[in-house]
């Protein structure tokens, strides 16, 4: 009995071991599955992994769970955006804890090769709030089981290699940390213990509002902390923070409210090491360059506290105290040092407001290779009303950097600063323009300045920089620089430059006039392509949305003659840029490019900086094709038949889209529309037009003309529409209408009027054949045949069918229509013999009615004549008779009155034959309208 046992026993024991080491194998596939559909059921992203061990004998008595490759995607607006990898996560679990299933005691954590993108929106949505709402989750209830409890029993966790990017749009933040190495140790247990802390970071960047407050900064801490986790309460014992050379030292304690976010505090912070040389690591320019060998002179003190309760509207009391006396540094290798340097800081706030913050920078002064800088500067209210009193004085050149910084090699500046500026009052005085009562005056000059440098293809040189400081405005009085080839100059106003640097709502306006001559913009795209040929290792950065600043309203008058960008000149801009409400807008911006030129108005806007947008107006004159489509590659996919087109045209333009994430436009959301005018354009090589040719077994229609023609197009839904337009193919006339898409597909068809003699003896003449043969009508009957030519599927595999116009039934119309044609010209022909014939004996009429009217006008004018000669006689009779005085002198007054009488008998002979020859040509023109009248009514 007793060996029956202990074999079955035996057996039992064996087949649980061998349960062990196989369940997790056998059922690791169905997990796996199982694990990632309820992953992706539960969470609005996109999980993934790899494989992931479960395990007993090698972590006895603790149940060991490992998983790798851990991917979250974004989906939504984060679309393309990873929330976090994991390389390697690994959890140690109490193996007893597991076998009774009422409390899973997680007793070890650990994450390697961990990368995080923690990314917060200027709309506040974070692409880590991932987790789906209630309603959005399928519940399944189990009433006969509870879910299972965790608890963590934690002992030890540790990340390790972590890379963790944040970026947070609100505020205008961003940090990124390298290399995150992060160990913690105590037991989660117990109500009291110590947690013994060690972190890393090889780099760490921390920028705000363009401000960069560490660059490639080290930090390291090490820290043992008495937690009182039964309380939250965190007191800081043994512990040592070091930020590159600077090392500081926390006291106090910390305490966590478990009801709401608020804590409450009691912390100091001092320097630990008070050598001047430990806060000059701050400085990324001294501490990244040989800082081993520089020597340092002077004392440093740095404390801190932080006392009172936080919470989202009420910050605890705090202060910063930073001294340095009589400080220097040097390179031993370079000739020259910063001395005497002193600083005096003091920052204060009495807790409850960040508006209750005292700052007061007492004093600032260095001298750099002998060249003095001078600062102070107290600002109080800095939330509600900003008061400040300060200023800066500097007079140093700048070729004395490198006696006290080294330099890269090839790397050479010089040039002079002058600043001497003041500045007193409170900004409402700006804001309300009570200038009266603010004090800003001084000068900052920079003449001569002189950058050359190895990694640069170009000279930087900035010839003259003078700002005059007002309480109203900063003159630029005078701007002239060189930046390789290319030159620029400006002159203009900043006002309310003083409140925009110390109120969040403040507006920066100005006005400035910017000319040029030359902007060679290929000499800074040529800066970028050197930097990423030094090493292969460095990744080419993608394109970033360009955001448009808040706050800004600067108004630019623009002069360029020419811009150089790319393989595109650009001549004689000339128009207005606003920078207002997120938008830049192009007000008449005229400029020459592409052998014609072009007038822009419209806007590019990031109001939404995620999809910014755009809207353009746009008149363009004169512009090649071919010269468009090599130098823009965007054309192929809007006009896929712009490639095989030669001409040039002219166009007005409206189109509206927005941008993706690498600043291209989003094809597929793009509207607009335009007029379009060709000038002797051509289409020859297209695929769809080959094929047609061989189809019709004519090469000429296989050459697309499009001359003097105008063209409606618009866009929509990622496709091209275009109204019919007229189009040639050597004699065949016709119009053509339809729409492409920017995916290269084809939608279009073509109405052609082909000469029947242009149609070949191909499968297309046959089709068309047959469809006339079902009317027992030839083709070769009609003189023109109309045809339908459909042009679809795709750029590369263009479908084209051919078929009569409408169907067979138009062959009929088609022959009718020429038929009656032919009539009419017969027609005509007749009407226009009839038509001479009539003319012919019209005119015979008109030249006999001539002859006979001439013949009675000659013969009236013969008769009046003898009428006029025999009064002449008669009176000379009189006059010759004799007699005495009177006598005389009555046969002269008889004798006038003879001729008299003799000249009105004349005249009316003559008249009377002019009635008669009027009537006889009346009779002659009535016969000819006659004539042409009945030829005309046949």
């Amino acid at each position: 009995m007793l060996k029956k046992i202990l074999k079955y026993f035996g057996f039992t024991l064996f087949l649980l071991i061998a349960l062990l080491i196989l369940l997790p194998i056998i059922f690791k596939g169905k997990i796996l599955d199982i694990a990632k559909e309820e992953a992706n059921k539960n969470l609005n992203a996109k999980v993934d992994f790899g494989g992931f061990d479960l395990g007993l004998i090698s972590t006895f008595p603790n149940f060991n769970f490992e998983i790798n490759d851990v991917k979250i995607d974004g989906v939504d607006k984060f679309e393309g955006t990873q929330l976090a990898s994991i390389g390697n996560l690994t959890l140690k679990l109490d193996l007893m804890s597991v076998i009774n299933g009422d409390e899973i005691y997680v007793k070890t954590i650990s994450l390697s090769n961990l990368n995080i993108n923690a990314i917060v929106l200027a709309d506040s949505s974070a692409n880590w709030d991932i987790s789906k709402a209630t309603d959005e989750i399928e519940v399944v209830e189990d009433e006969t089981e509870e879910a299972l409890a965790f608890k963590l029993g934690l002992k030890d966790l540790s990340i390790t290699n972590a890379n963790i990017t944040y970026v947070d749009k609100t505020m205008d933040f961003s940090t990124a940390i390298q290399k995150f190495n992060f160990h913690l140790s105590g037991d989660m247990n117990a109500d009291v213990t110590n947690l013994v802390t060690k972190t890393t970071i090889e780099a760490m960047d921390v920028e705000m509002e363009n401000v960069k407050f560490f660059k490639k900064t080290k930090f390291e801490a090490d820290a043992t902390i008495k937690a009182d986790l039964a309380n939250n309460k965190y007191t800081f014992t043994e512990n040592e923070f070091r930020i590159n050379d600077l090392t500081l030292g926390l006291d106090g304690w910390l305490a966590l409210f478990e009801d709401n976010d608020d804590m409450d505090m009691d912390l100091k912070f001092s320097a630990k090491k008070t050598g001047f040389k430990n806060i000059l690591s701050l400085v990324p320019a001294v501490y990244m360059r040989d800082f081993a060998t520089v020597k340092t002179a002077g004392k440093l003190a740095l404390r801190g506290y932080a006392k009172g309760i936080y919470t989202a509207t009420t910050l605890p009391a705090f202060g910063l105290d930073l001294l340095v006396a009589d400080a220097m540094f040097k390179y031993p290798d370079l000739p020259k040092a910063v001395n005497n340097i002193n600083i005096d800081l003091h920052i204060d706030n009495p807790g409850g407001s960040e508006d209750n913050t005292f700052v007061n920078l007492k004093k600032f002064h260095m001298e750099l290779a002998g060249n003095p800088i001078d600062m102070n500067m107290q600002i109080s209210n800095p939330i509600s009303d900003a008061s400040i009193d300060g200023g800066i004085k500097a007079q140093f050149s700048l070729a004395s950097l490198k006696d006290v910084v080294p330099m890269e090699t090839g790397d050479e500046m010089n040039g002079n600063i002058n600043a001497d500026v003041r500045l007193k009052g409170r900004i409402s005085g700006l804001e309300e323009e009570r200038y009266e009562e603010f004090l800003a005056e001084g000068q900052l000059a920079i003449t001569n300045m002189n950058y050359k440098s190895d990694s640069l293809p170009y000279d930087v040189m900035l010839k003259k920089m003078v700002l005059n400081f007002s309480p109203k405005f900063v003159e630029l009085a005078a701007f002239e620089s060189q930046i390789g080839k290319s030159d620029i100059s400006a002159n203009g106003k900043i006002e309310n430059f003083i409140a925009y640097a110390f109120a969040d709502d403040a507006v920066l306006t100005g006005r400035f006039n910017m000319n040029a001559n030359l902007m060679n913009l290929n000499e800074f795209m040529e800066e970028e392509v050197e930097v990423l040929e030094v090493s292969e290792a460095v990744e080419e950065e993608p394109i970033s949305i360009i955001e448009v600043p808040k706050n800004i309203d600067f108004i630019l008058n623009t002069t360029i003659k020419k811009v150089v960008y790319n393989n595109i000149d650009i001549d004689n801009i000339k128009g207005e840029l606003v920078v207002r409400d997120q938008k830049v807008n192009m007000n008449s911006l005229f400029m020459n490019l592409l052998d014609g030129s072009m007038i822009m108005n419209g806007h590019y806007e990031t109001t939404n900086p995620e999809k910014p947008g755009f809207s353009y107006d746009m008149a363009i004159k004169d512009f090649d094709i071919e010269t468009v489509v090599s130098t823009f590659n965007t054309v192929d996919e809007m006009a896929p038949y712009a490639k095989n087109m030669k001409g040039r045209f002219n166009t007005s333009l409206n189109i509206d889209g927005v941008l993706d994430h690498e600043m291209m436009p989003d094809l597929n959301r793009l509207t607009g529309d335009g007029v379009m005018q060709t000038k002797r354009i051509k289409v020859e090589r297209f695929k769809a037009l080959d094929k047609l040719s061989k189809l019709m077994k004519n090469d000429k229609f296989s050459k697309l003309e499009i001359n003097d023609a105008t063209l409606k197009y618009s866009f929509k839904d990622g496709r091209v529409y275009t109204e019919p337009f007229d189009i040639k193919m050597g004699p065949i006339t016709g119009t053509m209408s339809g729409s492409n898409g920017f995916d290269q597909t084809m939608d279009n068809k073509m109405t052609l009027k082909v000469p029947s003699k242009e149609l070949g003896a191909g499968d297309a003449m046959n089709q068309l054949n047959g469809q006339a043969g079902k009317l027992g009508m030839n083709l070769k009957t009609a003189k023109f045949i109309n045809v339908d030519i459909t042009v679809k599927g795709t750029l590369d595999e263009p479908k084209v069918g051919v078929s009569l116009k409408d169907g067979v039934g138009s062959i009929v119309d088609d022959v009718k229509e020429q038929v009656i044609e032919q009539i009419k010209e017969k027609v005509e022909e007749v009407k226009e013999d009839l038509k001479g014939k009539a003319k012919e004996q019209a005119d015979k009429l008109m030249v006999e009615a001539k002859k006979q009217a001439d013949k009675i006008r000659a013969e009236g004018k013969t008769a009046a004549n003898k009428v006029r000669a025999e009064g002449f006689k008669q009176s000379d009779a009189l006059k010759n008779k004799s007699g005495n005085f009177l006598e005389k002198k009555g046969n002269q007054l008889a004798a006038k009155q003879v001729v008299k009488q003799a000249d009105k008998q004349a005249l009316k002979v003559e008249a009377e034959a002019n009635k008669q020859a009027n009537n006889v040509t009346a009779k002659a023109q009535k016969e000819a309208g006659r004539l042409m009248a009945e030829v005309e009514s046949k």
